[in-house]
């Protein structure tokens, strides 16, 4: 039998795990849930969705995906932001024997949800994708339409990109699954609790661990840094309300970026507390 990924170190903390993808090295973090179920159910049913007759459908996907029961060997874990290079995400996976019950995506730009295509097909369209509401456009079947102005606003007309980034473009024009639900700030999901933190995408959001002291913050909180808000939907007023929110937390939490080395809460609060 397979052994089962160790989900806490000695300390009782979760070990976190990252996978450093695409052009803009974005990163993507894989996080081990609980024994079986950890919240799946729970957390579809809190998840919002645009027909109320596919929640029941959803609910029983994401907690199967979940549980014990699931077809896929290892245990469940959150993959956060697979922003590119699906292979490389898939096989850190399956070394560390795990499987994705959730994708969560912090929002919804396009180097952190290149890879959100090829990863649900590998697991059969199983793991429950999860977003806000606000961002939901930048996926789904008529995603290119939508990131398409970040490409005008960048400079680069049509998405015409030549080299690395041009793996962007060509993910999007082939479309992308769509969100199974949408989160807003407060839900819960499995061990997390949705932070809102627009600002940098009017749909960004954190998952936050109370229990571990971590949260998964995307392009929000660096360390050394903030994320900018001049990108299509980006607004600063938004942006020092979210710093705001975050620098309330305890400072001993761990914060896990979309870009860049882990920061801590105290460590960022002195540079840069509003």
């Amino acid at each position: 039998k397979t052994p089962k990924y160790p989900r806490e170190r000695a300390s009782g903390r979760v070990m976190v795990e990252e996978v450093v993808v695409g052009a803009l090295s974005t990163k993507c973090w894989i996080y081990p849930l609980g024994g079986g179920g950890s919240g799946g159910a729970d957390g579809a049913a809190a998840a919002e969705t645009d027909v109320a007759a596919e929640t029941a459908v959803e609910t029983e996907t994401a907690a199967a995906a979940a549980s014990d029961t699931s077809p896929f060997p290892g245990r469940p874990c959150a993959v956060i932001d697979p922003g590119a290079d699906a292979d490389a995400i898939i096989s850190r996976l399956e070394s560390l024997n795990l499987y994705p019950a959730y994708i969560l995506l912090t929002h919804g730009h396009f180097d952190h949800i290149g890879a959100l295509g090829p990863l649900a097909a590998h697991y059969n369209g199983k793991p429950f994708i999860a977003m806000h509401r606000a961002d939901a456009a930048r996926i789904g079947p008529d995603a290119y339409k939508a990131h398409k102005t970040d490409f005008d606003f960048m400079g680069i007309p049509g998405g015409n990109i030549s080299g690395p980034m041009g793996r962007y473009a060509e993910i999007l024009r082939q479309g992308l699954p769509a969100a199974a639900g949408f989160l807003k700030d407060g839900d819960v999901l499995g061990p997390f609790t949705v932070l809102g933190l627009p600002g940098h995408s009017p749909g960004s959001i954190g998952f936050y661990d109370k229990k571990q002291k971590l949260i998964f913050g995307g392009d929000v909180l660096f360390r050394g840094g903030i994320g900018r808000t001049d990108l299509p939907g980006g607004n600063w007023d938004d942006m020092i309300q979210s710093l705001e929110k975050l620098f309330a937390l305890d400072g001993e939490t761990t914060v896990y970026p979309g870009h860049g080395p882990a920061a801590t809460i105290d460590g960022e609060r002195g540079q840069f507390a509003p």
